[in-house]
């Protein structure tokens, strides 16, 4: 695809001109300000061939239906033109955690350190959740942003807040080091998103060992796969940034 980076830039800054069913706070408009600008530094002369590779199992159950289920707006058009050009894989694979989740989390980068527009300062691709997902509790300290493409996501920021509903034509915006989980029902979502801000190798999971909660850390492997690294208590401190109250 030509002009990909441009384009890019063109059609997400237009999506996020629609406002925002779940708004993020006082801040909401900076943080998409940040997004658009961090978009914009994207160059298609900083270009890389891409290896397609075997499509991983959601993919082929799910992706054709998605793909036709589509939205119809610039930034869904883009991704539709870009398919064929992706690269996919299952983005965690650890024994600690179920098949159907590792199975179910599926990404074909775009932009960042993988994928075809090669920057140090953004990450954005595509996001695939099977049906019947859980993504757990997890913070990062990158700020994401999430464009619903196809299918609908609940998103939770915190242990005991009511979960946001993001369909179709919707984003949601978590900032950075924001405690959230995702959840699909009996369709599956798919996603484009963008990290911006602290792009630092770290995705800090929340779960309850023995009934008392902890933090694991994944980082990314050189293939793009995540993997635990590191567990550690949940701190006193950490909660008080992850906006869980």
């Amino acid at each position: 695809m030509r002009d990909l980076a441009t384009n890019l830039h063109a059609a997400f800054a237009e999506a996020l001109q629609t406002p925002a069913t779940h708004p993020s706070g006082d801040h909401h408009d900076a943080m998409v300000k940040q997004t658009v600008v961090g978009l914009a530094q994207l160059s298609d002369s900083a270009r890389r061939h891409v290896d397609i590779g075997p499509y991983p199992d959601a993919l082929t159950h799910y992706g054709a239906d998605l793909l036709a289920q589509m939205i119809k707006t610039p930034l869904a058009e883009l991704m539709r033109d870009l398919w064929s050009e992706l690269h996919w894989y299952e983005i965690f694979s650890d024994a600690s955690i179920s098949e159907t989740l590792s199975k179910g989390l599926i990404t074909a980068p775009i932009a960042g350190t993988r994928g075809q527009l090669v920057s140090e300062t953004i990450l954005s691709g595509i996001f695939l959740l099977a049906p019947h997902i859980h993504y757990p509790l997890h913070q990062h300290p990158a700020l994401e942003i999430y464009y619903v493409l196809s299918g609908e996501i609940h998103i939770c920021h915190g242990r005991d807040k009511a979960p946001m509903r993001i369909s179709a034509g919707d984003y949601s915006l978590t900032p950075p080091d924001q405690v959230h989980s995702l959840t699909t029902g009996d369709s599956p979502c798919l996603i484009i998103y963008t990290w911006t801000g602290d792009l630092a190798n770290e995705n800090w999971w929340w779960v309850k060992e023995d009934d008392v909660w902890i933090r694991k850390c994944w980082q990314r492997e050189a293939s793009g796969t995540w993997k635990v690294v590191h567990k550690e208590p949940l701190r006193d401190e950490i909660i008080a940034l992850s906006g869980d109250a």
